[in-house]
């Protein structure tokens, strides 16, 4: 008789053990949902209506291109392949931005080099522009070099970096 009353016990430890298993994987489940429908409701549609909202003011045609694609009472945050083009839209426009940043500091580093003037004084401007160091930027470029983002004015400002900033060993 014990021993039924043995496995009876270890029975109902693991039973225990389970239930506290299965009651933890839902209270995360419920959790990770109410997450992402905040973000779903609340994150989204705000970043999506600043993302318009450049784009409706740098592309006015591609903005009405992507409205023009809306049903009556329809956001674009309804329909995901909209989303789709707005995002790809303001990633364009910030790409094309971001290129004539890179062109304007390649000017100015080809202009002082050409002088003969010593471009460790832009060391400072630059890494502030870069929002890291020179070496940073040089390494996150030869790291990525077959990035789609990557530009050849990128490309070719951290050919110039690397030889003028090369670390003197």
């Amino acid at each position: 008789g014990s021993t039924v009353l043995l496995g009876f016990d270890a029975s109902s430890q693991v039973s225990d053990g389970i239930r506290f298993l299965v009651i933890g994987v839902v209270a995360i489940m419920v959790v990770v949902s109410a997450i992402s429908l905040f973000v779903t409701q609340s994150v989204i549609p705000e970043q999506m209506e600043k993302l318009a909202m450049l784009v409706e003011q740098e592309n006015p045609e591609r903005y009405a291109e992507i409205q023009s694609k809306l049903a009556e009472g329809e956001k674009v945050t309804d329909r995901a392949d909209l989303m789709a083009e707005l995002a790809e839209a303001g990633v364009n426009l910030m790409m094309d931005e971001n290129e004539e940043e890179l062109q304007r500091l390649l000017l100015k580093i080809k202009e002082k080099k050409e002088k003969g003037e010593d471009l460790e004084i832009l060391r400072d401007p630059l890494e502030a522009a870069f929002g890291t160091t020179i070496e940073e930027f040089v390494e996150k470029v030869d790291n990525n070099s077959s990035s789609q983002y990557l530009t050849d004015s990128g490309k070719e400002l951290a050919d110039i970096l690397r030889v003028e900033f090369a670390k003197e060993a």
